[in-house]
């Protein structure tokens, strides 16, 4: 990255170009979770930006830099940052890019406890989940439902969103995910008292270890929750604390 910006300076100099790096290194700093230099740098690519005039730039690398407000645990100006790119995209130019925003706007709501607020946003993006969403996408749809009928105390329809939602991410081999929403699933289980439930979720968390996109720490911390739930000294705290490593471990949602 290092080289890409010294031959970029010693050639055309070009502002776009530019802004286009600052917004790659800003990306690179959130994934080394590096976060006050990712903000700086998105701060700079930003400016350029609207030096030339660009909105619609604006706009996006407005949302990119909300989305790692949220893997900063800053859910708040991740919101208002997310609102505020919104207004200045151009949909018909990117939707997909709207609908990643949406999606994370209704996350970040109902992290912040505006359940309301999330829940009137994921209807209303019903429709670009249905037109531009990806297989993906409509499985991560699915995982934020369960998250908003749990916030809401329907435990029911919580569990069957988060037992489908971890069977197909298991067909998909996509052990990060799996791995979270199986820890989602054990909460719920808990809260209901089914221990015999959690032996067998952290007992099926094997096969999630030999994933190739789990870090050392990552599993570290799914052997801990197996361990505390083989011997039955589970607890709700561990079971969120284990939800808050892994995802302040991983760069998506």
């Amino acid at each position: 990255m290092d080289e890409a910006e010294a031959l970029l300076l010693d050639g055309t100099g070009d502002l776009m170009e530019l802004a286009r790096l600052r917004s790659l290194q800003a990306a690179l700093r959130g994934d080394q979770r590096r976060f006050d230099e990712c903000f700086e740098l998105f701060d700079r690519a930003l400016s350029i930006y609207r030096r030339c005039g660009e909105d619609h730039l604006v706009g996006r690398t407005m949302i990119k830099k909300a989305i790692h407000y949220g893997f900063a645990y800053q859910p708040e100006q991740a919101i208002e940052t997310l609102q505020a790119g919104l207004r200045l995209v151009d949909a018909r130019r990117e939707p997909r890019l709207v609908l990643a925003a949406n999606h994370n706007l209704v996350y970040n709501l109902n992290d912040c406890g505006r359940q309301q607020e999330a829940q009137e946003l994921l209807e209303a993006s019903r429709p670009l989940y249905r037109e531009f969403g990806e297989r993906i996408d409509l499985l991560r749809l699915r995982w934020l439902e369960a998250r908003l009928a749990r916030e809401r105390g329907d435990l029911d329809e919580a569990e069957e969103n988060f037992r489908k939602t971890r069977e197909a991410l298991l067909q998909e081999g996509i052990g990060w995910d799996v791995a979270l929403v199986s820890l989602e699933l054990a909460a719920i289980y808990f809260e209901q008292g089914r221990m015999a439930e959690i032996k067998t979720l952290a007992s099926e968390l094997v096969p999630v270890f030999r994933a190739n996109d789990l870090r050392r720490e990552a599993v570290a911390a799914l052997i801990l929750f197996q361990k505390a739930a083989q011997i039955e000294k589970i607890s709700l705290g561990l079971i969120q604390s284990t939800i808050s490593q892994l995802r302040g471990m991983r760069q998506d949602r």
